[in-house]
């Protein structure tokens, strides 16, 4: 008597389709998961190259006449190849700059959009030394 094994191999075969299924679901997340710590390195390596220029920028100008405490904030002005202080609300707008140090609109652009917040900390009065702290963060539009 000579017994049917095609039952046997339809089941090997929906076993070795379901095994593939779960292998490649789990490369897929694999790869999402891989993606999107690229994207939140890159972003944090952005916001820290941002920083640190702007701390070199603040160490190398002379800035008199800002209290400890203090928020101001820095313009690339770049016919006079200088770097401009601003202070007050009236002067909220240069907070926003894009990678490239540069001034940014808030309104329709397709750049990414950093806002960067800057407080003299402390002045110290023996040496005349200043300690800023530069705080870089995302803008997202409404």
């Amino acid at each position: 008597m000579i017994e049917n094994k095609k039952w046997e191999s339809l089941v090997w075969i929906v076993i070795w389709i379901l095994l593939l299924t779960f292998v490649i679901l789990g490369l897929y997340n694999l790869i999402l998961y891989s993606e999107s710590t690229n994207i939140t390195f890159e972003e944090n390596s952005i916001k820290w190259i941002l920083s640190d220029n702007t701390q070199s920028v603040l160490y190398k100008l002379n800035i008199n006449g800002i209290n400890e405490w203090s928020g101001f904030y820095l313009h690339k002005n770049n016919t006079t190849k200088s770097f401009d202080v601003y202070t007050g609300a009236i002067n909220l707008k240069y907070k926003y700059i894009d990678k490239f140090w540069e001034f940014v609109s808030t309104g329709a652009t397709d750049r990414d959009i950093y806002s960067r917040e800057i407080i003299l900390e402390k002045i110290d009065t023996n040496t005349n030394t200043k300690l800023y702290k530069v705080k870089i963060d995302n803008y997202y539009k409404q």
